[in-house]
């Protein structure tokens, strides 16, 4: 029988954390946190981490972009015993975002960062979406 004052509390993605790639996942102690020996950390249902005991947050890298995935945590006690899982938490990774070179012969004409044509500028600024990287010299 698990012992719910042992569970680990309130997961969820820290915020501004879930990128294309990767999300940071924390959560709070359990109300009974004294023989806690560190957090195993699940995603879809399998063990991916086993966190130190005073860590309660864990990055999870190599996602892939615009795609779901489910965490739980469960504390992890003396002698293997394992607390009741966390709350499950719902992630959907973002949208892979396109890099834009204003640098780049299609926006300059040359590879000197100096612009030829404001036009031709401005639609590089018209390609930027939200995720995308724009690089300005």
């Amino acid at each position: 029988m698990f012992n719910t004052k042992t569970a680990p509390r309130e997961l969820m993605a820290a915020p501004a954390t879930v990128s294309a790639d990767s999300v940071t996942l924390v959560w709070e102690k359990p109300e009974v946190y004294e023989r806690v020996q560190g957090y195993d950390v699940y995603q879809n249902d399998r063990l991916i981490a086993r966190t130190r005991p005073d860590k309660t947050h864990y990055t999870v890298r190599g996602l892939s972009a615009c795609t779901p995935y489910r965490f739980e945590v469960e504390a992890v006690m003396e002698g293997e015993n394992r607390s009741e899982k966390s709350n499950s938490l719902q992630v959907k990774t973002k949208k892979k975002g396109a890099v834009i070179d204003e640098r780049k012969k299609q926006y300059c004409g040359e590879k000197t960062g100096t612009v030829k044509r404001k036009g031709k500028y401005q639609g590089a600024l018209f390609k930027i979406r939200s995720g995308d990287i724009f690089f300005i010299s």
